[in-house]
């Protein structure tokens, strides 16, 4: 993944950074359908979105979806249980 960190940077202070990210093809599937339905998002932009809308959780609620994601745990029920509204069954999530 590979982004450029903008905002109100003067374009000769803009930062590159990469990550790697590995996926399973149930994870690579998903992130193949959100750019089919985003054509303008590129992976990298989705993915970049995805941290920051994570970031933007308290630190409670990050521990508990990075947990529930290790271990193949439903995260839409850790969102439901701290009141955020998560994509219903079929549309998002592929965890059981």
């Amino acid at each position: 993944m590979s982004h450029n960190t903008r905002g109100q940077t003067a374009p000769q202070k803009v930062k590159r950074h990469n990550a790697q990210v590995r996926l399973d093809d149930d994870d690579k599937s998903g992130l193949r359908r959100m750019t089919a339905e985003f054509p303008l998002y590129s992976e990298s932009v989705i993915l970049r979105a995805a941290l920051q809308t994570l970031l933007a959780c308290s630190g409670e609620v990050r521990s508990a979806i990075v947990l529930a994601s290790l271990t193949d745990k439903d995260v839409g029920e850790v969102m439901r249980r701290h009141g955020m509204q998560p994509a219903t069954e079929g549309e998002g999530t592929h965890a059981e």
